[in-house]
Order: C-alpha cells, then sequence, then structure tokens
C-alpha cells in the first residue's frame, strides 16, 4: 500500500544519507540500490527508484504504491522536496484533489 511506499522512502533517504557519511567524499556517488540495501535490507527489490547525484550533488528516491508515487528529492542546496503524483482519484496519502500532484513529508 502507499503507507509501506512512503516509509520505504524515508528508509530510503536514512540509508542514502548513511551511504553520503560513509563515502570518503560526502557525495552520493556510488549509492545505488545494491549499496543502500547493504546498509538496509529491509529496502525492497522492487518499487524504489534511486537516482544518486541526480540533480548534481543531490538525489532522488522514488516509491510506488498502490495509490500512485511518493518522491524524496534532496537539491544540491541540502533542501528536501517531498512529491507524490497519483493514478487515480484514490489519493493514497497524497494530498490534494484528483490526480494532482501534491506534497507529502
Amino acid at each position: 500500500g502507499d503507507a509501506k511506499a512512503k516509509e520505504y522512502a524515508h528508509t530510503t533517504q536514512v540509508a542514502m544519507e548513511t551511504c553520503s557519511t560513509e563515502n570518503s567524499t560526502g557525495s552520493y556517488t556510488g549509492c545505488d540500490l545494491t549499496a543502500l540495501r547493504a546498509i538496509e535490507p529491509t529496502i525492497p527489490t522492487t518499487g524504489v527508484k534511486v537516482e544518486a547525484n541526480v540533480p548534481v550533488g543531490g538525489y532522488t528516491i522514488a516509491s510506488t504504491g498502490s495509490a500512485g508515487t511518493f518522491t524524496i528529492k534532496r537539491e544540491a542546496t541540502g533542501a528536501v522536496v517531498f512529491t507524490c503524483t497519483v493514478t487515480s482519484s484514490n489519493r493514497g496519502g497524497c494530498p490534494g484533489t484528483g490526480t494532482a500532484a501534491g506534497v507529502w513529508g
């Protein structure tokens, strides 16, 4: 469900920050799903997508649930943005109306 998708997004975010700390450069380079699962084995093998250094100096995590996708994006500035998109009017914990994107977190 969508509660699990949100949970997986947060869990992956914590693993991403841990991975960055463990890198001697402090960057997210090399923090792919394999590296993140080595840190946190509960990250599922499907439904979670990670892009290290997208945007440059940050990352994007997307976790898909039954109603849509929950995304955490860390900008190069350090700002973290939580967005969600839905595939139906069943918003599944994504604020807003209809199928419009929303902000969560």
